[in-house]
């Protein structure tokens, strides 16, 4: 039995050192089978579901920042009105707008509507691009932030010492500010007196998910499944 093998394998040594002339395909095929005539399984690979939110994680891990909408992975904000619930005659001082966020009233504008409000102190959501740390003649820490908003328009912040302490910035991601509207050499910014980071939705790729049909359901990959119930 191993001479044949012995002899098979120098057939197809002959078959390879031919080179660039052209082989018979009864010689390829007689090269390619195997003593035993062993007969290669085909294997079908089922088809594994995915979802942008998870491509989005994906790419916040390897890039640090998603090709998607930063906002779509945001949890529900139920402070967020529309602008009909912000009255016009309503007390618009700093301690009345928190108020108004206590009490889930607060409006969000866009950072294309801020020259209609010179001077006002309003709410605003925005991707955090890059912060720039200076110092006070004190030496104490302030920042200018910069920001896009909902619809990819420039949002430009300043956090002087007192609300650069006590409001810090936690990364990259979505933050909501109060602040008042400010213009200084035609340029319009936001001076913060209260920010906080938003929260995302939870990483779908980690995510308990349930089910229920186990052996006809293919579940997503990278997912814990919970067979508890």
């Amino acid at each position: 039995m191993w001479e044949a093998h012995f002899k098979m394998d120098k057939r197809d040594s002959r078959i390879r050192r031919r080179g660039s002339r052209p082989v018979p395909a009864d010689a390829a095929d007689y090269a390619m089978k195997d003593l035993f005539r062993i007969q290669r399984p085909e294997y079908k690979i089922p088809q594994l579901e995915n979802s942008w939110r998870e491509d989005a994680f994906d790419q916040i891990e390897l890039l640090t920042f998603p090709l998607s909408n930063p906002f779509d992975l945001l949890r529900p904000d139920n402070s967020e009105t529309s602008s009909a619930d912000y009255s016009a005659g309503a007390d618009h001082s700093v301690g009345a707008d928190r108020d108004l966020r206590l009490r889930n009233d607060a409006c969000l504008r866009r950072a294309n509507d801020l020259p209609n409000h010179i001077g006002q102190f309003i709410w605003i959501k925005g991707y955090l691009i890059h912060r720039k740390h200076t110092q006070t003649k004190q030496g104490t820490s302030m920042y200018f932030g910069t920001f896009i908003d909902e619809e990819g328009e420039w949002l430009d912040t300043v956090h002087f010492p007192p609300v650069a302490q006590q409001f810090q910035f936690r990364g990259t991601g979505v933050y909501k500010v109060h602040g008042r509207v400010i213009e200084d050499y035609d340029c319009i910014t936001v001076e913060v007196d209260f920010m906080e980071k938003m929260d995302v939705i939870e990483d779908p790729r980690y995510s308990e998910v349930k089910d229920e049909e186990k052996e006809k359901t293919v579940v997503t990959r990278n997912r814990r499944v919970d067979y508890r119930n």
